[in-house]
């Protein structure tokens, strides 16, 4: 999965292990149903900031690459 994508798991199934073991997948967040629509769009927000803090350290280690070239 590409660096500046964000996964959020939803299912049915619950459980530490199992959030526990996506995260360490890859997946951004973890929802269990059911769920609050308002906690959907705190975990979608979190993604993104997520996502953006990624690309931004990206952007960052870019820049100093060429400066140093």
């Amino acid at each position: 999965m590409p660096q500046n994508n964000s996964t959020v798991l939803m299912t049915g199934e619950g459980g530490i292990p199992s959030a526990v073991e996506k995260i360490q997948l890859g997946a951004s967040d973890y929802l269990s149903k059911p769920f609050d629509l308002k906690e959907l769009a705190y975990i979608f927000a979190r993604a993104d900031n997520l996502r953006k803090n990624v690309r931004i350290k990206q952007h960052n280690r870019e820049k100093r690459k060429k400066k140093s070239e």
